[in-house]
């Protein structure tokens, strides 16, 4: 339940990239387009992480009891890890780029990073807060069911 907050604000900006880019901002037409197999694995990315997040919460509302929820879980899971590690490997040619940090434009780096960690805090918060709500459901999988042992 704590990573629906940060996959949510991932797949949010993804979305939004998305958008700008196919209706014409400018920013992101100049940024260009991204890596052919980033837009084609993009969508099963954004598919496969929804269909992990999504069996986990039927399996945690439903209990461990559901056979089908499971399997449907650790299914869509090995489906995302198959499809995460070929996403990522399409990044390993632009990791020296992206670790160097230079940027074209200081001001406008500084103001993305604050609006970045706000909202990464804020996603982050909403997990927490959605993690505590929720917790009480790990009773049924041999937790406690209590946030006070």
């Amino acid at each position: 339940m704590l990573l629906l907050g940060p996959a949510g604000l991932k797949i949010g900006s993804t979305l939004w990239r998305f958008t700008r880019y196919y209706t014409g901002s400018v920013a992101y037409v100049r940024k260009g387009p991204p890596a052919p197999l980033q837009r084609v694995m993009g969508p099963f990315v954004i598919l496969t992480t929804v269909a992990v997040l999504g069996t986990g919460i039927m399996l945690a509302v439903q209990g461990p009891g559901n056979g089908s929820w499971c399997r449907l879980h650790h299914l869509s899971f090995f489906l995302w890890a198959a499809v995460i590690l070929i996403h990522l490997a399409s990044y390993v040619p632009k990791l020296p780029r992206m670790l160097s940090g230079r940027a074209d434009d200081a001001r406008h780096l500084l103001a993305a990073r604050a609006t970045r960690w706000l909202l990464l805090c804020g996603s982050l918060a909403a997990g927490l807060g959605l993690a505590f709500a929720t917790y009480h459901l790990s009773a049924r999988f041999g937790g406690s069911g209590s946030i006070i042992p």
